[in-house]
């Protein structure tokens, strides 16, 4: 039997065969305690997916987590079930389709979630029950994140725009950015707008993107006004996709990760 680490060194090299090889011997055990947890095959059924699918987009993040993950689920599976026992209390499955992005309120009160056919609401996390739906958005959701203040939810899509809804009420505020898919757009051309990290800045005063085209930019989140956003990054820096955008807790530096691995940090001037 091929070892574990050779199928994800494979996997991470771009071999789709190895990574395929690895999904195929450990989905059972993945699907087992899903099923355990969530006592529904069709659910189980979907976390698996999207576990397996997360793990595809990012293997070079999970490379190392994968076999510590894969250890912990077969300890999971084996170990015996005390009634009672646990400090861990099911509260509520969020969405009926498997969830892409997800992201908490600061206050804890809530929790957005968003899948692939566009679906994104809010939910309670004390019951579990859907507080709102968020409608408007047109394409894929690809990042969602809260402002600060909470006020605020920001969804980034395929077509390069970011929703921005009223945490409160629901309604869509606004979009910026984005591209008009025509007969002339080619599907490269699109791939290259997908918005895929967002973050606020401790204050709420701006709001960075991150692209498939490897492009930073900051919004003025006063006015949002995509003319005089700033991009901060070229494409010597990110030539791929950035996946993950984080402010430093000062608000003066921004960290920004690509899909290649690199991690480059920006000094934010005053707004």
């Amino acid at each position: 039997m091929i070892p574990d680490d050779v199928y994800i060194r494979k996997a991470v090299a771009g071999d789709d065969a190895a990574f395929d090889a690895s999904i195929k011997r450990h989905r059972p055990k993945v699907y087992a305690v899903a099923h355990r947890m969530l006592g529904n095959p069709r659910d189980a059924e979907g976390v698996t997916h999207a576990t397996f699918l997360g793990a595809r987009q990012h293997i070079k993040i999970f490379a190392t987590l994968l076999m510590f993950s894969i250890l912990m689920l077969c300890l999971a599976q084996n170990s015996p079930e005390e009634p009672g026992d646990t400090a861990m209390h099911f509260i509520a499955r969020l969405h009926d389709r498997p969830v892409w992005r997800f992201a908490y309120a600061l206050d804890g009160k809530t929790i957005v979630c968003g899948s692939e056919n566009d679906r994104i609401a809010v939910y309670d996390t004390a019951n579990g029950q859907e507080i709102a739906r968020l409608r408007g958005h047109t394409d894929r959701l690809r990042s969602i994140t809260y402002a600060p203040d909470g006020k605020t939810i920001a969804c980034g899509s395929s077509d390069g725009s970011v929703y921005l809804y009223d945490a409160k009420t629901a309604k869509h505020i606004t979009k910026i950015g984005g591209v008009r898919i025509t007969r002339e757009t080619t599907r490269i051309s699109a791939a290259h707008q997908r918005i895929w990290g967002l973050a606020y800045s401790p204050d709420g005063r701006m709001l960075a993107t991150g692209g498939a085209d490897g492009s930073v930019y900051l919004y003025d989140t006063e006015t949002w006004d995509a003319e005089t956003a700033q991009r901060i990054t070229q494409r010597k820096e990110h030539p791929v996709t950035v996946t993950t955008l984080r402010f430093s807790p000062d608000g003066k530096t921004l960290a920004s990760e690509s899909s290649d691995g690199t991690l480059y940090l920006w000094r934010i001037s005053a707004q």
